[in-house]
Formats: structure tokens, sequence, C-alpha cells
């Protein structure tokens, strides 16, 4: 019991009756001290992150991926009960998830170098995520899966909602969504950016979402304007991360869900958590794509070269 206090003192928990540990540890098992596990842990969490994030020795692509983890709503994923198709995911598709989250490699027994021949994989665990190999096959794969499951909500609270066709080797000219309600008409262009890209330098959270969010605005908003319509970017980060004009997107789908009589599934509080869940899972479901495509195909590449 003395040990155990001293340690929780000298990790700097304040002490008394407003700190989370008692002035003495004789005091621990009194009853104002009881239910404040959870809470000692998440201070002792929150010391280990910011020290790791502040040392030398961290890289920082390390610093991007846990900035952009710890984001509100990131790790919605992890918290979905799995009590409908779309609030669930498969085994193989949840490992590449943890190791992505943990930046770890996707798989094991990677070759040392991707199929496009231009990274080491051991020098960058998600290089699959900014590979130019990828970019018109898994990346869009993940894309059009954001895009469909989004429709989806917000057919589900009333909404009339198309979907722009795709035009292989064409630039698109509107955005993926146009979406309809009796006092709203709204545009929604969906990307998903990569914090920790080689092009990626700030570790500011969402620092690679604002980037996304102007420039879609930019190409965008005349068109919205000329259409009498509304139009917003919903961008997340690879890592599951929310841009600022997404958290935007899901109050129209809250607030348009208190308006309709939706049935929701088992484990979700309101639609907006339901929404955030099915979309986090959306997003996971393309990351591992993304992961199984790059492993495939750079072990394919290698057995070409005969290097391994």
């Amino acid at each position: 019991m003395d040990r155990c206090w001293q340690f929780l003192s000298d990790k700097g928990l304040a002490k008394g009756p407003d700190g989370l540990i008692p002035l003495v540890s004789a005091d621990v098992w009194k009853e104002d001290c009881v239910g404040k596990q959870s809470a000692i842990t998440a201070h002792l969490s929150n010391t280990v992150a910011q020290e790791f994030l502040q040392a030398p020795s961290t890289s920082l692509r390390d610093r991007q991926r846990l900035v952009s983890s710890s984001a509100n709503k990131a790790s919605a994923w992890l918290i979905s009960i799995p009590s409908a198709p779309e609030l669930a995911i498969n085994d193989s598709d949840f490992i590449f998830a943890v190791r992505h989250r943990l930046g770890l490699p996707c798989a094991d027994g990677l070759p040392k170098m991707c199929a496009c021949d231009k990274a080491a994989l051991a020098n960058d665990a998600s290089h699959f995520h900014s590979c130019k190999n990828q970019k018109r096959t898994s990346i869009t794969a993940r894309h059009d899966f954001v895009v469909r499951a989004l429709a989806k909500l917000f057919r589900q609270v009333g909404a009339v909602v198309h979907i722009e066709p795709r035009i292989y080797g064409s630039e698109r000219l509107r955005p993926d969504l146009d979406i309809t309600f009796p006092d709203l008409s709204l545009m929604v262009d969906v990307a998903v950016s990569h914090p920790a890209a080689p092009s990626r330098t700030s570790p500011t959270p969402l620092a690679a979402a604002a980037i996304v969010e102007r420039s879609k605005s930019v190409k965008y908003n005349p068109l919205a304007t000329r259409c009498a319509s509304t139009f917003l970017p919903f961008v997340l980060e690879s890592y599951g991360a929310y841009g600022a004009k997404a958290e935007e997107v899901l109050k129209i789908l809250g607030s348009a869900a208190r308006n309709s009589a939706i049935s929701l599934p088992a484990g979700v509080g309101t639609f907006a958590d339901y929404a955030a869940k099915t979309l986090s899972l959306a997003l996971q479901k393309g990351n591992a794509v993304i992961a199984r495509r790059g492993a495939t195909e750079s072990r394919a590449a290698a057995v070409a070269r005969g290097t391994r």
C-alpha cells in the first residue's frame, strides 16, 4: 500500500480532498477514494503519452500518429458493439487497424522494398497509405467505402442523395455527394488524409485534415454558391481523426435524425454516435484494403526482382 501510494505521488498525482490520492497512504481505502481508478489510470496514460511526444528520440512520424489517434472520435471503431453489419469488423481487418494505430508494419515478413521501388518498408510502416501505386486502386476504394457509408446515413435521416459517378481518367467537376433536404441543399466531398505521409511536416492536431479541407473548399465553394448550396468537405485522417468540417457534417446528421423516427442498433446512444462509429469502421475496412493490397504487391514484386 505504501509503495503504491508513493509511486502515484512520485508520478505527480494531486493529493488531498480535491486530488486523486489521499494525503497519506493509510487513507486510500476511505470511501471518498473509491471509484477513482479510471481517473488515476487516465492521468498516468496521459503522462506517458506526453513524455513520449516530448522525447527527443520520438520521430515526427510517431508524433503525427499519436496525435491523430488521440483525436476526438478517432477510436470510435474500437468501442463499437457489433450489433449491426455496419458496426462490425472482421478479425483480419481489425488486426490491420490495430497495427496501423500502433505504428507497426501491416504484416509480418514484408520485403525490404515496396512494389513502387521508392520506399524501404522498414523506414515507414504506413508507407502504403501514401504509396503512388495505391492512389488509384486501394486508396480510391477506401474513399468509396466512406462515401457509400455517408450516403447511406443521410438517406436514413430522410435526405435525397446523389453520388457523383467516377469517370476514370478525367477530373471530377462536382463533389462526391449532392444532398437535398426540404430546407437545405448540401454538397459534400470526401477525402482521407494520411498525417504521417512524407509530405506532411506538422505534428499539430488535425493539420493534415485542415490542409485538405482548405483545398476542397477552394475547389468547390464557387460551384456550391452558383447552385445555391452549402459545401462541406468531409475529411478523415487515416488514423481515424475527424476534420473540423466533418464534425459539422455529423451535427447536420444528428439534427436531421432528431426529426426522424429511426430505430438504432443496440450499443449506440444517438444517431450522431451511430454515424461516427459507422464511418470509423468504414475507414478501417478501407485501410485494411490498402494494407492487404500493398503487402501482396510488394511480395510479388520482391519475387519478380529475386529479392526478399
